[in-house]
């Protein structure tokens, strides 16, 4: 196997063109290759700037030569192509949440049992149908400036296989505020990240799950999910709901539907939650957050 690197300048970055080819032949030369003298159809892969995977374009023939150039010079309406399987860290990221679905502890619940097994089933399937990434431009709130030290502390826990997995994908994360009107007290210290859903990176309509973070000594204030059960793991730092308990990296918080919900996080760490929202489709779609009103 022979490759030929050359280097062509993009809108997005500097983009790396590769030519792969193949023959019986082990002396074969480049000469060989340009000459044509190959009997192996050439493979045309592309390769993106912050985008560790070569996507394989297919073999050389005029509608896969028109494809890379549109890789390389993408239009601002042209479609990304890509799907799951072609992007491992985000897969290795899927497996991980399986996984505490899987093998973290119902504490006796039958409710949380059933929940568990609902978005493992939910996340089977999806991982089993390849399903389209969304393009999406990353880009950060201020309390982002935390979650360097939230994955730091967050592989000295069970879950830090799933912080190793995250720090692999941040830098292609959206975090946003999800509100129409942001509290003043809140603007520098949450943000949430859906990374799979129908909003998401990774295109779902049976299944959200994202990421939350909240900088050390933040209250959130009550709210609630109309017709979605709602389920948080706490990755790390210490994080207490509705003032009845004290969730330390590992614990999973279960919210049923509708059911009001207030946090508030230790005084001197972050805390960096991943959450599972199961639902039906039309409101996982077309979920409102809104605060409740609390009474005068």
């Amino acid at each position: 196997m022979n490759q030929l690197f050359l280097k062509k300048p993009s809108r997005l970055s500097i983009t790396i063109l590769a030519l792969q080819y193949f023959s019986d032949e082990s002396n074969s030369t480049l000469a060989d290759l340009v000459g044509g003298n190959l009997t192996a159809r050439p493979m045309w892969f592309i390769q993106i700037e912050d985008d560790p995977q070569y996507r394989v374009l297919g073999f050389n023939d005029p509608s896969t030569i028109e494809e890379a150039d549109a890789m390389i010079n993408p239009s601002d309406d042209t479609p990304c192509p890509s799907r799951l399987g072609h992007f491992p860290d985000w897969q290795y990221l899927l497996r991980e949440v399986y996984n505490l679905y899987r093998f973290s502890s119902a504490g006796g619940s039958p409710s949380i049992r059933s929940h568990q097994k609902e978005v493992r089933h939910r996340l089977s399937r999806l991982l089993n149908d390849d399903p389209p990434i969304n393009k999406i431009h990353a880009s950060e709130k201020p309390v982002c400036s935390h979650l360097s030290r939230a994955l730091d502390i967050g592989v000295s826990h069970p879950t830090a296989s799933l912080s190793r997995a995250i720090e692999r994908i941040r830098g292609q994360l959206l975090w946003e505020f999800g509100y129409g009107k942001v509290p003043a007290g809140l603007i520098n210290k949450y943000a949430f990240s859906e990374f799979m859903g129908p909003k998401g990176i990774i295109v779902s309509k049976e299944l959200i799950l994202g990421l939350v973070l909240f900088a050390p000594g933040t209250t959130y204030p009550t709210h609630s999910h109309q017709g979605i059960t709602e389920s948080y793991f706490c990755l790390n730092g210490a994080i207490s709901e509705n003032d009845v308990g004290v969730y330390a990296p590992g614990s999973l918080i279960l919210n049923p539907p509708n059911h009001p919900h207030r946090i508030t996080t230790s005084d001197r760490e972050p805390s960096l939650l991943a959450y599972a929202w199961v639902g039906p489709t039309e409101n996982l779609t077309n979920q409102k957050m809104v605060f409740n009103r609390q009474p005068r």
